[in-house]
């Protein structure tokens, strides 16, 4: 067994809301079952945390023929109130950290 998956914790830092907002950033456009597959969760699951991303007004959900497409609300200043970062700088610092990991 590798060394740094023996000591992996059951629980996360990034809620299955932060992993959609994130994957959404990256992939703009993105279906909810290509979502669902890229994260592990069910196309119910992604259903539910997109319409509750979309009602914090983190994500902005449009319809174009018989898809939806969605992006992310960079305009939305707060991810939370006891944390200083904005939405746009949480989303800068995911990605120039993702070259650190690897």
């Amino acid at each position: 067994m590798d060394p740094a998956t023996k000591h992996r914790p059951t629980w996360t830092l990034i809620s299955t809301q932060g992993l959609v907002l994130i994957y959404v950033a990256r992939n703009p456009g993105a279906a909810i079952p290509r979502i669902a597959r890229a994260i592990g969760l069910t196309q119910r699951h992604v259903i539910k945390v997109v319409r509750d991303l979309r009602d914090g007004g983190l994500l902005v959900v449009e319809r174009h023929g018989r898809r939806n497409e969605y992006t992310v609300n960079l305009k939305n200043r707060q991810i939370h109130p006891d944390v200083p970062v904005s939405l746009e700088g949480f989303l800068r610092l995911v990605e120039e950290s993702k070259d650190c990991l690897q």
